[in-house]
């Protein structure tokens, strides 16, 4: 059954949402800069610093996690901002998961709940292609902790690094 959405109220800037996701702010502008790189970063303009909400950490983590699997940047880029896209049109309910079937267009994400096969049907059925599946449930459970857990450490916390 899709989880009802309840947006979280907290956007973190560049070097916490690296925090969150575990990736190096370095290495992240880099993707960022990259001709084939990771091509969802939120917009940024001189002056003013990205800020991250929910599903942007959601989908960087997705992109540290398969790049740090061996996935290429390009790769790792269009099942991360897939998953992103997917997540902002689902608006106020998302799905347990978001399955992309591996055949020679795999960039479009297909919602699904858990009791669904982890395969997708193509032309009448007549061809089965196995799928990368995202579990949503468990990724914003644990990006919303590290999210919390960040945001009650720097609730405290005041002045410039």
């Amino acid at each position: 059954m899709p989880t009802r959405y309840e947006e979280h109220p907290f956007k973190f800037r560049t070097k916490l949402a690296c925090e969150i996701v575990d990736i190096d702010p370095l290495r992240l502008n880099e993707a960022i800069a990259a001709k084939d790189g990771y091509k969802c970063a939120p917009e940024t303009r001189p002056g003013v610093a990205r800020e991250f909400g929910e599903f942007d950490l959601i989908s960087l983590y997705l992109f540290r996690f398969l790049t740090g699997l061996g996935y290429s940047q390009s790769l790792a880029s269009m099942y991360a901002c897939g998953v992103l896209q997917s997540l902002q049109q689902s608006y106020h309910t998302l799905p347990e998961r978001f399955d992309f079937p591996l055949n020679p267009f795999p960039d479009t994400a297909i919602p699904c709940v858990e009791s669904e096969p982890t395969t997708f049907l193509h032309s009448g059925n007549l061809i089965a292609h196995t799928t990368i599946c995202f579990n949503v449930v468990v990724l914003r459970e644990m990006i919303r902790g590290r999210m919390e857990h960040i945001a009650a450490r720097e609730r405290n916390t005041f002045g410039d690094d």
